[in-house]
C-alpha cells in the first residue's frame, strides 16, 4: 500500500511542511519553488558556507552556458543576472543520493509536489505546461512560471517569473529569478553515492521600493533560504535512502503521483528500482521482484493492498569524500 513506501519518508514532516511554514520569504521561495516542497528529515553535509559577494556572482555570471540557451532567452535572464536585486551561493551541501535519481528529481519537481499530496501535507503545487516549462504555487501567495534553459549531466539554469500577493504587501508584486543549480557526484570510503550540490540564486524585484527591502532584510532572508536549501536536499536524500531499502514500494508509489506525466511516472520509478537493485549488489543479497508490478497500470487500479513489503536494508553511514564540481558532460 501507498502507506509501506510514505511511512519511512514522513518523519516529522507534518509540522514542518509548507502549509505550517510563514511566509516571509516567499519572494525568494518564488524562485525556489522546489524548496517550499519538502521538509526536514536528515541532515546534509554543509561542503562552503553561502556567499554573496561580486566573485562569487561574477563566477556564477560566468559558468551560465550562454551559447547553449535557446537566444529568445538571452535578454531576459541578462535583465535579472547583471542586475539582480539580491545575488546569494546557497551553502555547498553533499548528501548520500544517488545521481541518476537526483537529476530526475531536480529536472521533474512535480514529481515530489506528487508525494506531497499523496501524504496530505502540503498546499504546493506543480503542473507541467511543456517539456522544459512548468508552473507552481505555494499555495501562500506566490505563483511562478519556470522555464528549464539549459540542463547536463552537472549543471541546471532555469528562469523563473513569478508573483506575490497576500498579506506581507497591499500590492501584487511581480519579480523574475534565474537559478544555477550546479552538482558533482562520487563515491564515499565504503562506496555509498554522494552529490554535492551548489545553487546560485538571481532575484529581481520590479517594485523599486520592494527592490530596496530586498536589498536591507537580505541577510534575514538569505539565511531562510539557506535552511529550505538544505531541507530540499535533506528530503532528496531520505527518497534515494528509501528507494534503496524499498524500491517496490516507491515503484508502486511513483504509479498513483497525480497530475505527474506516465512517462515521468515510469522514469521516477525506473530510477527508484535501479537504487534498489544497487543497494542490494552492494549488501550481496538477492532482488525479491514481484512481476505483478512490472508493468504497473498508471490509474487508481495502481495499488493492490495484498501485496507485501520487501526487505529493509540499512545504508552504513561513513566519512565520505568530497565529489568534484568540476567538468560538465553534455547529454
Amino acid at each position: 500500500m501507498i502507506a509501506e513506501a510514505q511511512q519511512p519518508i514522513v518523519g516529522s514532516a507534518r509540522a514542518l511542511s509548507p502549509q505550517h511554514r510563514p511566509g516571509g520569504v516567499v519572494l525568494l521561495v518564488m524562485g525556489m519553488m522546489v524548496s517550499a516542497m519538502f521538509c526536514r528529515t536528515t541532515e546534509a553535509t554543509t561542503i562552503a558556507k553561502p556567499q554573496t559577494g561580486h566573485a562569487a556572482q561574477l563566477e556564477s555570471a560566468r559558468s551560465i552556458p550562454w551559447n547553449k540557451m535557446d537566444s529568445a532567452w538571452i535578454p531576459q535572464v541578462r535583465k535579472v543576472v547583471d542586475h539582480p536585486s539580491m545575488f546569494r551561493r546557497m551553502p555547498v551541501e553533499m548528501i548520500q543520493c544517488d545521481e541518476d535519481l537526483f537529476r530526475c528529481l531536480i529536472r521533474y519537481p512535480e514529481v515530489v509536489a506528487g508525494i506531497w499530496q499523496l501524504m496530505g501535507i502540503s498546499r504546493v503545487s506543480v503542473q507541467r505546461t511543456g517539456a522544459t516549462r512548468f508552473s507552481a504555487s505555494d499555495g501562500v501567495g506566490t505563483t511562478s512560471d519556470v522555464q528549464l534553459l539549459y540542463a547536463d549531466d552537472s549543471l541546471f539554469v532555469l528562469y523563473c517569473d513569478g508573483d506575490y500577493q497576500g498579506p506581507l504587501f497591499k500590492r501584487r508584486l511581480h519579480g523574475q529569478c534565474v537559478l544555477v543549480i550546479a552538482s558533482g557526484a562520487g563515491r564515499g570510503q565504503s562506496g555509498q553515492p554522494l552529490v554535492t550540490t551548489r545553487m546560485d540564486v538571481f532575484l529581481k524585484i520590479d517594485d523599486l521600493g520592494v527592490d530596496a527591502l530586498t536589498r536591507t532584510l537580505h541577510p534575514l532572508m538569505g539565511k531562510s533560504a539557506d535552511r529550505n536549501f538544505v531541507e530540499t536536499l535533506s528530503f532528496v536524500e531520505k527518497i534515494s535512502h528509501t528507494a534503496g531499502e524499498n524500491g517496490p514500494g516507491m515503484e508502486r508509489l511513483a504509479h498513483r503521483l497525480l497530475g505527474v506525466d506516465p512517462e515521468v511516472r515510469i522514469g521516477f520509478a525506473e530510477s527508484c528500482m535501479s537504487v534498489y537493485h544497487s543497494q542490494l549488489t552492494a549488501a550481496h543479497l538477492p532482488a525479491v521482484v514481484d512481476a505483478r508490478y512490472r508493468n504497473r497500470p498508471t490509474g487508481p487500479e495502481a495499488e493492490d493492498p495484498t501485496y507485501s513489503g520487501q526487505r529493509e536494508i540499512a545504508i552504513r553511514s561513513a566519512t565520505p569524500s568530497r565529489p568534484d564540481l568540476g567538468a560538465r558532460k553534455q547529454r
